[in-house]
């Protein structure tokens, strides 16, 4: 038992004394090492100056902007600073200040912050989410004409025309994988408007059009007697795409960078419409619900220019020149419910549906800033409108003598967005 005791008791003096030798502090001289630049012109003559004329060191970037200045010999004390001038900059020379002991690693962008020695390359997740308002087409609901209006002259009692405004969240990752730049990006759109109208009780003349004949009716007239109509449209959608930023064109020159790749892309787009007629004298009504699904996919190349900007702020300014094709798809209900009229159309419903495929051009041009607040985090906003050539809408009867069955027609439409997005850069 004692010969243990002891044995225990040594043990824990051995390991005591490893603590001791591994974790408290020894002395050690702070001398600067070697220092990385980053962010340099790529090809370019670069020299360093210190404090003492017999620190000066000069050379020539590599492909990638980056030079490593062999201070280690030097026996530098930590704190020191040091200066780079770039061949050709008219700025002159920029102070790299207080340098760590050991090797540093510095952005020339932003000399004062601190970089781990990592190479700068590696991966990079966004979360963007902002305000966007979406073109989705025109439509129409009811009928309403003055008195003595011609056949097939009469017109919407409610024409929806508006934007319909929503909130576009997006996830995107980029990288570089053997000097290749590449993006991915997934973002989706949900948003909702309405719209109403009213024709008074002795004013002009109002109706309910069947979208298609029923029971040998085209529909309800019933003259001055009022009505009131309203819209409600529900948009949906979500885009993926993916984008090889450099492999057609890359072109980098001190802070300023150039950059087309090709791109590709998919989405689908949902827009339902539901309106309401209601009479204002007589207990008539008619609800339609009618659903655009739209599936669509191509091909496009994308421009980028980025500048540098000091202490972290990056400007950069991008156009995208996309080829659509859409596939568009409708299914519509009506549903008219007419006590007083003949048993024949007092309670109506009909279908209707209808397709459409089209090319469409799409170009996107988006300007935004960013900020690198840390190593690894950056924050910013981007602004973006973006323009569909052709985009499917829908088009409902005014009358029995124009656009029944209701169907799909293209026109053109704008998007505008405004996002605020968060960076994380890892895998460095």
């Amino acid at each position: 038992m004692r010969q243990l005791v002891f044995f225990i008791r040594n043990m824990l003096s051995f390991l005591a004394l490893l603590v001791s030798i591994l974790f408290l502090p020894a002395p050690a001289f702070a001398v600067v090492g070697d220092l990385t630049v980053t962010g340099l012109p790529p090809n370019t003559s670069v020299s360093l100056t210190g404090d003492d004329p017999k620190v000066k060191l000069e050379g020539k970037t590599d492909d990638k902007g980056v030079f490593v200045f062999q201070l280690g010999r030097f026996n530098l004390p930590a704190g020191s600073d040091v200066k780079v001038t770039i061949a050709g900059d008219p700025k002159g020379g920029r102070t790299i200040p207080s340098l760590r002991d050991g090797p540093n690693t510095r952005d020339i962008r932003s000399p004062d912050r601190i970089v781990d020695d990592a190479p700068d390359h590696g991966f990079n997740l966004s979360f963007q989410i902002g305000p966007e308002w979406r073109g989705v087409g025109k439509t129409g609901i009811g009928t309403d004409f003055a008195a003595g209006t011609s056949a097939g002259d009469e017109r919407y009692l409610l024409k929806f025309r508006k934007r319909v405004p929503g909130v576009a969240p997006e996830l995107r990752i980029g990288g570089e994988v053997r000097d290749q730049r590449f993006q991915i990006g997934i973002k989706g759109f949900v948003g909702s408007a309405d719209d109403n109208a009213t024709e008074p009780v002795s004013g002009r003349n109002v109706a309910l059009t069947f979208h298609r004949p029923f029971a040998g009716s085209n529909g309800i007239a019933l003259g001055a007697t009022g009505m009131h109509g309203k819209i409600d449209v529900d948009s949906r959608a979500v885009e993926l795409d993916f984008t090889l930023q450099d492999y057609i064109y890359k072109f980098q020159k001190g802070p300023f960078t150039l950059s087309i790749g090709p791109r590709a892309f998919a989405g689908y787009d949902s827009t339902d419409y539901d309106g309401n007629l209601q009479s204002l004298t007589f207990p008539v009504a008619a609800k339609t619900n009618q659903e655009i699904k739209q599936p669509y996919g191509g091909l496009g190349v994308g421009v980028q220019k980025t500048l540098q900007l000091a202490d972290g702020f990056e400007l950069y300014a991008g156009v995208n020149a996309d080829l659509a094709f859409y596939h568009a798809k409708y299914d519509g209900r009506q549903h008219v419910v007419c006590p007083p009229c003949p048993v024949a159309v007092q309670n109506v419903r009909i279908k209707t549906s209808d397709s459409d495929s089209q090319f469409a051009f799409r170009p996107n041009v988006s300007v935004g800033l960013e900020y690198e607040f840390s190593k690894s985090s950056s924050l910013g906003f981007n602004v973006s409108y973006q323009y569909w050539s052709k985009f499917p809408f829908l088009v409902n009867p005014p009358n029995p003598l124009k656009h029944r069955p209701p169907s799909l027609k293209d026109d053109s439409v704008h998007r505008n967005l405004f996002g605020v997005f968060y960076k994380y850069a890892f895998g460095n």
